[in-house]
């Protein structure tokens, strides 16, 4: 973590996580971190997005997102948890969002990742992955942790792809556990 920032209660804003990306189908694309005030993109991001992706993102049925999950998702300290997200260049709308946020053991970070209908499939949630993962490994955490549904084959192949180890999670739900180490042995 930046030594610079070490004497302050939050974190200030990265504003060097921004730039634009570059999708595999030539697609461009503002990656930088979220702030408070992407609440009512946020809210209209997961409004949007099919019942098939909110389910594959939050693992049970949401309709909208409560005030109270919009600020949760918005309003972070940077120092210990990170969310990017992917706006549209010149609209200005999500087209993805990826977050992690620590463990009680300050040790691992569990990861969770959404994407636009439209954006599926173009290379956005590798792109948003890979910072994702560059930015926890900056900030010191040793394992990235997901819990997958083994109904969605496109990010277990992405999770693969990246390095990350797969098992079932021993619960009745039958969900897949993804862990990447971010530090060597």
């Amino acid at each position: 973590t930046d030594m610079r920032y070490r004497h302050m209660a939050i974190f200030p804003y990265p504003l060097e996580l921004e730039r634009e990306i570059r999708l595999k189908d030539g697609g461009n694309l503002l990656m930088r971190a979220i702030r408070p005030d992407d609440a009512e993109r946020e809210r209209a991001f997961v409004a949007a997005m099919s019942d098939a992706s909110r389910y594959s993102r939050f693992q049970h049925s949401v309709a909208a997102l409560s005030p109270e999950m919009i600020a949760r998702f918005t309003q972070l300290d940077y120092s210990r948890e990170m969310a990017l997200i992917a706006l549209e260049v010149g609209t200005g709308k999500i087209a993805g969002v990826c977050r992690y946020f620590p463990n009680p053991d300050w040790v691992s970070v569990e990861f969770a990742i959404a994407v636009a209908d439209a954006w599926h499939a173009r290379g956005l949630g590798r792109e948003l992955m890979k910072s994702l993962i560059v930015c926890a490994r900056e900030a010191g955490y040793q394992e990235m942790i997901g819990t997958v549904l083994p109904s969605n084959q496109g990010m277990l192949r992405l999770a693969e792809d990246l390095g990350f180890v797969t098992a079932t999670t021993g619960e009745s739900d039958g969900n897949v556990r993804v862990v990447l180490r971010l530090v060597a042995d």
